[in-house]
């Protein structure tokens, strides 16, 4: 087996994953090459979509800062290292989760949301 002058053998070097071009709307932009290749992973910024029941009442969730927190969505573009195209992902920090959808999936629920938004 070969090795190089830092150690590293040929075999070692064949796992290397080559870093992959980011996408234009990357926040990062540069190829991630300090990330593990797992980790590779583009994200978009984030818009904030605030949260209220009917009405136009807000149910404070709690504090941050000793400020109140209104409840709200974080929406953004995510795409991962092993995967062409982008998901839509929409995170709640409020109850700690996020829902990873598909470009089709995110654009039927935005047809569903039309749709109800319509009739309302």
């Amino acid at each position: 087996m070969t090795t190089s002058s830092r150690g590293d053998t040929a075999a070692t070097n064949a796992l290397i994953v080559p870093l992959r071009e980011c996408t234009p709307w990357c926040e990062k932009g540069d190829g991630h090459p300090d990330e593990f290749p797992h980790d590779r992973r583009c994200w978009s910024s984030y818009g904030r979509v605030p949260l209220s029941v009917a009405g136009g009442h807000h149910k404070f969730v709690g504090t941050v800062d000793d400020t109140w927190v209104l409840p709200h969505l974080n929406v953004y573009l995510s795409r991962d290292y092993d995967l062409e195209d982008p998901q839509v992902v929409i995170h709640s920090e409020d109850a700690d989760a996020e829902l990873y959808l598909s470009l089709d999936a995110a654009r039927s629920l935005r047809d569903k949301l039309d749709g109800l938004l319509g009739i309302a």
